[in-house]
């Protein structure tokens, strides 16, 4: 048995690696990816934090610079692929670990099918294949939850402490994923432990925890300053929390179906079923908490995406697990056949998204764009972008700035008075991309723009929107222009 589960656990491992390396990101799919590279580059270079997107992600950008460091003694030198790279280890990485964990919970046989769905499960697998902080938040919450269960298992304490400490890690890494101490101090309350082990085990957890993600930002607050992470609290643009029951929530919920498809669904309700009949209350109530916080709240979000959503569908794949499991354990061919059958059917969903997967490894819109950018500007100019700007920064090798995000008068006045009124004096072209409009509130800037100015029509490219697709592709005509002054 040992020799097999072993044997499992490579081709598990292997299998997972390999499929998200075929399907590796050629660039960055979304400028968070390019943001954790520099970031991931500038610690390397000055031996200090450095803030990438968010909130700052500091276990996110150490894990980066890690990855790019070992690109590097390989020969590499695209900080981009490294952090891609990092994505693809840890996705595969968190694909073991759901079997790790699944078996502690429901044993092998669950575990084995949760393991092999997971390697095959389309939103895991395209959130694999480009940098972010996500993939290892991912593999580092599950790496908590198994030393969590063999804690509750087996009652060895340096479990728990490691339990705590990845469950930091994870959170340092995506700040907001610290809630999930609530499905793990559940979890942990209700093991068959005395009660004042229970409380007391609680308590040393949280503090591991906690000390863990203060350490790692305090160090960054001192070495960073505090100024980057309270303008990511106040940006208008940031996320916003819009409440459990929110207009966008079911979206969410219909992003869920299409990354699980029909059959999957199918599969979850029957594992809710199986779970109910056999009386397994606990593991079934930890299983769908743990689902629940985060689909609410990341389903409740401003800046809705299928991407923040993948890290609560996991437990989801084990309750699949978990029924496939038992129908393979069932001494009724035709059940165990038809358990097959299925696992079949949902590893080959995958194969509906391949030609997406394909299309992002083999080309990068975002940077053919960038490129399109630099053969139509002067290399002096500066190019008014949002969120491209940091793209066109790095593969146009043109200054991006951004106009006000706001609707204040005062505020777009000042833009132009001491911004664009100094670049056209001194002679220097100034641009401006339709996307950057999009962030225009309430079409001021634009409005503003257009009574001031002129705008030369410098063509249009095709590019690809990442903000809330994962699977699907959202292409659209992106626009640049040249702002003069009114003649």
């Amino acid at each position: 048995m040992h020799f097999k589960r072993v044997g499992v656990l490579i081709f598990i491992f292997a299998t997972a690696l390999c499929l998200r390396l075929a399907f590796i990101s050629k660039g960055p799919f979304h400028s968070d990816t390019l943001s954790l590279a520099l970031s991931a580059q500038e610690t390397l270079a000055t031996g200090r934090f450095h803030y990438t997107h968010g909130d700052g992600h500091p276990f996110a950008v150490i894990l980066a610079a890690f990855f790019l460091t070992v690109v590097r003694l390989a020969g590499g030198a695209d900080i981009v692929f490294a952090v891609n790279l990092m994505s693809v280890v840890c996705g595969a990485l968190s694909v073991v670990l759901l079997f790790l964990a699944a078996e502690k919970m429901f044993g092998f046989k669950a575990a084995a099918a949760a393991g092999i769905l997971g390697i095959f499960f389309p939103p895991h697998v395209a959130l694999s294949t480009h940098g972010s902080s996500m993939t290892p938040a991912m593999c580092l919450a599950l790496a908590s939850l198994y030393f969590l269960l063999r804690y509750t298992q087996e009652t060895r304490r340096r479990d728990l402490v490691a339990a705590a400490f990845f469950l930091g890690l994870c959170g340092a890494t995506r700040l907001a994923e610290i809630v999930l101490v609530a499905p793990w101090g559940f979890f942990l309350l209700t093991a068959a432990l005395p009660r004042r082990d229970r409380w007391r085990g609680l308590g040393l957890s949280a503090a591991v925890t906690l000390g863990t993600v203060l350490l790692l930002y305090i160090q960054l607050f001192i070495q960073a300053g505090l100024a980057p992470f309270h303008y990511a609290l106040t940006n208008p643009y940031q996320a916003v929390f819009l409440g459990f029951f929110s207009e966008v929530l079911p979206r969410s919920f219909l992003w869920l179906v299409s990354g699980f498809g029909p059959y999957g669904c199918v599969v979850i309700v029957g594992g809710i079923a199986v779970l109910l009949l056999a009386r397994e209350w606990r593991h079934l109530v930890f299983l769908i908490l743990w689902f629940a916080v985060l689909q609410f709240l990341y389903g409740n979000l401003t800046c809705l995406a299928m991407r923040y959503l993948v890290a609560g569908w996991l437990p989801l794949v084990i309750i699949e697990g978990y029924a496939l499991g038992r129908a393979f354990s069932t001494r009724r061919p035709l059940i165990a056949a038809a358990a097959w059958i299925a696992v079949a059917v949902l590893c080959a969903r995958l194969s509906v998204f391949v030609p997406t997967l394909m299309f992002r490894h083999e080309r990068s819109l975002q940077i053919e764009f960038a490129q399109w950018v630099a053969r139509r500007t002067d290399p002096e100019g500066v190019v008014i972008a949002v969120d491209e700007g940091q793209i066109i920064s790095h593969y146009a090798n043109r200054c991006a700035i951004r106009q006000p995000l706001d609707a204040d008068p005062v505020s777009i006045k000042a833009f132009f008075d001491g911004t664009l009124e100094p670049l056209l004096e001194k002679g220097v072209p100034v641009y401006i991309v339709s996307s950057a409009l999009v962030y225009d509130n309430k079409g001021a800037f634009a409005q503003a723009l257009d009574e001031r100015y002129d705008f030369r029509d410098l063509g249009v490219r095709v590019n690809e929107d990442w903000h809330h697709v994962l699977l699907g592709q959202d292409f659209f005509r992106e626009y640049l222009f040249e702002v003069v002054r009114e003649s």
